[in-house]
């Protein structure tokens, strides 16, 4: 009991707080020296990849709280002010000693403070165990001036995380974990999910329109609704400077492939040439009632290499037919014209708000929707058209909320209306807090909005992004400006691809991993994973990425299942800089088919 009395006691000494008040100093001094500071975005990223960040702001709020005891006498001494001592000293103690432990254990030369915080990082559980430790001792012992209780502390700090650290990590000497994809019994009906295989249009959609854009334009435009009621007056709508060239222009620049306009929202209002319809531009003052938006929109697409779809809601508020067969027709007809007068369409994209209560704002009228004649009529018109979200089996289906996220990988498999389809997940949100523009409302952040990239194209997924036109018939030029920096941030993650040489690791046949060697050593920022899924479906469902260092294998990512595109953003912190990985595929519904993996920086 003296020991621990006499090392708690040096803990709290004067001149232990003078060594620990340095330490933290040069623990801010290197995290605010690297070289990826001041990108760490705390609104988005979640508390897992804050981590590094967030310990060393508590060791300088210790620090600083440290500093109280130097200038005070013993009298005013508290006990929560020892507490705190003890915990800026144990997390020193774990920063440093950890950091000289991969120095010179692993071999890492000179950039070995990077590499120690990088490690660091993965030890969350530890330090919460290493701080609760000395609390009793923090709480019951007498201050005294000792200064090898500092030492002991950081001594004591390295060795416990060093030992998890060789335990963690397995020293596999060129093997690999026998946790690979060949499992005993493979998932249930996975003979025939990896039957199921994706239409022509489903591939062109995946290959070609990963990313998109949505724009939602009409009569809320111009009531500051969200929903309209049907009742609205024609006249409202009246854009004095539509330019449908600098909506293109612009999402040609942020790297889009396509666009889907909002023809007709839940209003009914119309923003084509209608026949079926008095509700429509055709009753507006924008061009004296002979505009088009639907023609602009479309030859504007084509004019800047994008792929032309249209929204058509088939809830519609104000149609006096809605809610009776003889709506069904009215909508076809109404889809005729927008398949009929525009060109190619590679997009019908079907809300399905309304489709099960038809709550209409009170009203109750609910509409029996004739999905097999309206998928019908689009593959008369349009065969090379993917439908969207409504229909009981569609090409594309929604991921199932509007932030934009996939919330972890998505499997284009599933099983709907009695049968396994082929369906690709799209996440939808707005650049905007609203889907219609509100000029109150800023647009997202680029990190958000790179956040919403990695977790709907980078799983699997496609991406539409609203853009909404402001009353003049333009998109807002904040937005304009943050769709440039996105395209340019998206650029960059292919930007750089590093040569690598991989060779597959095998048991009886069997494949189970794929050792991966860079032409130099790199620290990777992105591994893209990519099945063969449009010739061999989609198979695999776990996969891990592991970086080398010396015999070591280190963790730096994972995914849930690979898919078209699987994009693993790697750990920034514990990815070191090496030239081997291992992609591991822990679980698959059968032999994987990997068309392409890319390594990033």
């Amino acid at each position: 009991m003296n020991f621990f009395k006499r090392f708690n006691d040096a803990l709290h000494s004067r001149i232990g707080a003078y060594v620990f008040f340095a330490l933290a100093a040069v623990a801010f001094a290197m995290f605010y020296g690297s070289e990826h500071a001041h990108k760490w975005m705390p609104e988005v990223y979640p508390l897992g990849e804050k981590f590094v960040p967030t310990l060393l702001w508590v060791i300088g709020i210790c620090a600083a709280a440290a500093l109280i005891f130097l200038v005070t006498t013993e009298k005013i001494q508290k006990r929560a002010l020892r507490v705190i001592q003890t915990m800026v000293c144990v997390l020193s103690g774990i920063l440093f000693g950890y950091t000289f432990f991969v120095a010179f254990s692993l071999d890492l030369g000179f950039d070995y403070i990077q590499r120690g915080l990088e490690v660091l990082s993965a030890h969350l559980p530890l330090l919460a165990i290493a701080l609760a430790l000395p609390l009793p001792f923090a709480i019951f012992a007498n201050p005294k001036k000792q200064f090898i209780g500092v030492v002991s502390a950081a001594v004591i700090s390295c060795l416990a995380v060093s030992i998890v650290f060789c335990v963690t990590y397995i020293k596999t000497d060129g093997g690999f974990a026998k946790n690979g994809w060949h499992q005993k019994s493979l998932p249930e009906n996975a003979e025939v999910m990896i039957s199921v295989l994706p239409s022509e249009r489903q591939i062109a959609h995946a290959e070609e329109t990963e990313f998109a854009a949505f724009i939602h334009f009409g009569i809320n435009t111009f009531t500051g609704r969200e929903w309209g009621s049907g009742t609205e007056d024609p006249a409202l709508f009246n854009p004095t400077n539509l330019d449908t060239d600098q909506w293109a222009k612009a999402m040609a620049d942020a790297g889009m492939k396509g666009a889907i306009l909002t023809a007709k929202h839940h209003d009914g209002f119309a923003l084509w040439q209608t026949e079926h319809s008095e509700f429509s531009i055709k009753n507006s003052p924008y061009k004296n009632g002979k505009g088009d938006i639907a023609k602009e929109f479309a030859d504007s697409c084509r004019k800047y290499g994008l792929k032309v779809g249209f929204y058509l809601s088939p809830w519609d508020l104000h149609e006096p037919t809605y809610g009776s067969d003889a709506y069904n027709d009215f909508y076809k007809a109404q889809l005729r014209e927008l398949l009929t007068n525009y060109g190619e369409v590679s997009f019908v994209w079907f809300d399905g708000a309304a489709n099960e209560d038809g709550y209409e704002y009170g009203r109750g009228r609910k509409q029996e929707y004739d999905w097999d004649g309206i998928v019908a009529l689009v593959r008369e018109l349009q065969p090379g058209a993917v439908t969207a979200i409504a229909p009981p089996v569609p090409d594309v289906a929604w991921v199932g909320n509007e932030d934009g996220l996939a919330n972890g990988n998505v499997r284009s498999v599933r099983y709907r209306s009695d049968q396994w389809i082929w369906a690709k997940s799209e996440c939808d949100v707005s650049i905007r807090h609203g889907w219609f523009y509100n000029e109150h409302e800023e647009p997202k952040s680029l990190e958000h909005l790179m956040y919403i990239y990695y977790n709907s194209v980078g799983m699997n997924c496609t991406l539409l992004l609203n853009v909404p036109p402001n009353k003049e018939g333009l998109f807002d030029e904040k937005d304009v400006a943050r769709l440039s920096e996105m395209g340019k941030a998206i650029e960059a993650i292919y930007e750089n691809k590093i040569p690598t040489e991989m060779s597959a690791l095998s048991e009886d046949g069997d494949i189970y991993a794929l050792d991966c060697k860079l032409d130099s050593p790199q620290k990777i920022e992105n591994v893209v994973f990519s099945e063969d899924a449009h010739n061999f479906s989609e198979r695999v469902m776990k996969f891990s990425v592991y970086a080398k260092i010396g015999g070591l294998y280190l963790k730096v990512g994972e995914s849930e299942a690979a898919g078209w595109k699987s994009i693993v953003k790697l750990d920034k912190w514990l990815t070191p800089k090496t030239d081997s990985y291992r992609i591991l595929i822990e679980e698959a519904r059968g032999n994987p088919a990997v068309r392409e993996i890319g390594f990033y920086n």
